[in-house]
């Protein structure tokens, strides 16, 4: 699975593309919202991991923009946070976030998600080929 990993912090960055080329995934990432809007357009990744809070612009006005973008496809965008203001993270995932988990993250866990999310894609696609018309 082609992933966009898009953190201001090169240290969740560099372990997050270390994790998940590990599982055997492509990794696309980026420093900041405004990079990682280019990298989606560019490289079309099949999920997004997304910091909320970035110093250029916040990370639900890029999934707002990449679900605006992505129209009827799915491109899953999981929230990689240290925000814990439950108003916050509702509203991330109101603007087009689908799931989310805190930083420090478990790898295990962020692991259980993507592959969790990375079944519901293939069966989205699975669907779109089968569906009439």
């Amino acid at each position: 699975m082609k992933i966009l990993v898009v953190d201001d912090d090169p240290s969740v960055l560099l372990r997050l593309k270390l994790i998940l080329e590990k599982s055997g995934h492509q990794v696309v990432a980026a420093t900041n919202g405004f990079k990682g809007l280019q990298q989606y357009k560019m490289e079309r990744p099949e999920l997004i991991i997304l910091d909320i809070e970035m110093s250029d612009m916040s990370g639900c006005d890029v999934a707002r923009t990449i679900k605006r973008c992505a129209f009827d496809k799915l491109i899953p965008i999981l929230f990689l946070t240290a925000v814990t203001d439950d108003k916050i993270i509702a509203e991330c995932m109101e603007g087009g976030g689908d799931d989310y988990i805190l930083k420090p993250f478990n790898k295990d866990l962020l692991e259980a998600k993507i592959n969790a999310w990375s079944k519901n894609v293939q069966l989205f696609r699975e669907s779109a080929q089968s569906a009439p018309g």
